[in-house]
């Protein structure tokens, strides 16, 4: 395939990426103004078999799953059956915390926002089986720090807003999903619960490469179906384009929710202070903000809106340039990979005009070091080596910029 003057992004550069980040399975949908431009499958469901990838295989897409929780909720807002702004325990009385005048204040836009204080880290990690356990390790944690006084990533607190989206609708959070959002979007592929999916033919594997191995391995992985509202929804490519369309208010793509209260689900509601990793994976952004279950960034003169979802065996990678149309969705099957940002940034570059970047091998350089770094401080070895001078991100000219954004020489 030669390369596409619209998007950017030729297939061999997709599969360099892959070979290089040893990645069994992955596939890729790009849209612009409200068309699916590009939306394919590479390589295989399991490292182990020969069935291949395709625009409609199943993936676990991890914390990609929040934006789906954080609609349903703005949904029953645009109903008018709750606000953002509600107390938590308006609608689940026994919710609890380590800190009781916390828990009694916390509000929906805290929960989907991360501005809790409470942090509980990465999800796969969190010891529970059930909804239960992870309610009352959350109850067991200490805040990191204040109530609304900075960014504290917390996975169950997004299964909590799954139990109110069930409170306020009188439905369960797969029924609600599938009944106000997936089907009138026309994403009949997803499924909301691993479980669903694995009745599904055409889904992929999990997979990691455990030490020593030459290879990749299908890896064991345990259920995240008790926090599905968090991140279990399982779904693929073509389907996450519809997802795009909707999120990016196109034209022709269903109208379940108000253009305002998706703005609103975009914009900042808290500046996050970078830390080291952060500052590796986003150079060329000065500024970085969490909205309504997305993260957003400012990036060559835009604000781009993305969420990464990372759990045992997979990793996705969603972002959409609101101001020039786009979106991208790069969904993987192997375990902690930046294959996906690799992948979707040149995309982003292609549509904001930004000098071309070989991401992979930039990520792959910056994970060499971290990996071949050594400190006799452990505690202070994630910081040393990944703290890195961020490339430049030219903005492209305020002429060239009108161009591109005028409706007649938009890229397709």
């Amino acid at each position: 395939m030669t390369k596409n003057t619209g998007f950017g992004l030729d297939e061999a550069y997709i599969t360099s990426a892959m070979a290089a980040w040893e990645i069994p399975g992955l596939s890729i949908a790009i849209v612009k103004d409200g068309l699916t431009v590009y939306s394919k499958g590479f390589g295989n469901l399991s490292a182990n078999g020969t069935q291949l990838v395709d625009e409609h295989t199943l993936f676990t897409i991890g914390s990609c799953t929040k934006a789906f929780t954080a609609t349903a909720l703005a949904m029953l807002v645009m109903d008018g059956k709750c606000s953002w702004d509600d107390r938590v325990r308006k609608y689940l009385p026994n919710f609890k915390l380590e800190d009781e005048s916390v828990a009694a204040k916390l509000t929906l836009r805290d929960l989907a926002s991360h501005q809790s204080g409470v942090e509980d880290g990465a999800i796969t990690n969190i010891p529970a089986s059930t909804l239960d356990e992870a309610l009352a390790n959350l109850a067991s944690l200490k805040a990191m720090r204040a109530q609304r006084a900075g960014f504290s990533y917390n996975n169950t607190m997004f299964a909590v807003l799954g139990q109110v989206v069930e409170k306020v609708s009188g439905m369960s959070w797969e029924n609600f999903l599938q009944s106000r959002i997936l089907s009138p979007l026309g994403m009949t592929d997803s499924r909301a619960t691993v479980a669903a999916a694995s009745l599904v033919p055409n889904h992929a594997l999990a997979h990691n490469k455990p030490k020593g191995a030459r290879s990749p391995k299908v890896m064991p992985v345990k259920s995240l179906d008790f926090l599905a509202s968090s991140a279990a929804l399982q779904s693929s490519a073509s389907d996450m384009a519809a997802w795009l369309k909707f999120q990016l208010a196109a034209t022709g793509s269903p109208s379940i929710l108000s253009k305002p209260l998706l703005d609103e689900m975009h914009s900042e509601q808290l500046q996050v202070v970078p830390n080291p990793f952060t500052l590796m994976m986003h150079p060329g952004s000065t500024r970085h903000g969490y909205g309504l279950a997305w993260f957003n960034r400012d990036y060559a003169g835009t604000t781009i809106v993305q969420h990464g979802g990372y759990v045992d065996g997979f990793t996705s990678f969603v972002a959409m340039g609101p101001e020039y149309g786009f979106g991208v969705v790069v969904l993987t099957n192997m375990h902690n990979s930046l294959a996906p940002f690799a992948v979707a940034y040149r995309v982003i570059d292609a549509y904001l005009g930004v000098k071309e970047t070989d991401w992979s091998s930039y990520f792959l350089q910056k994970r060499n070091e971290h990996r071949n770094k050594s400190n006799p401080h452990p505690e202070k070895k994630t910081i040393a080596a990944m703290r890195v001078t961020p490339l430049t991100a030219v903005p492209p000219t305020k002429s060239t910029r009108k161009r591109r954004t005028s409706k007649k020489n938009r890229a397709k």
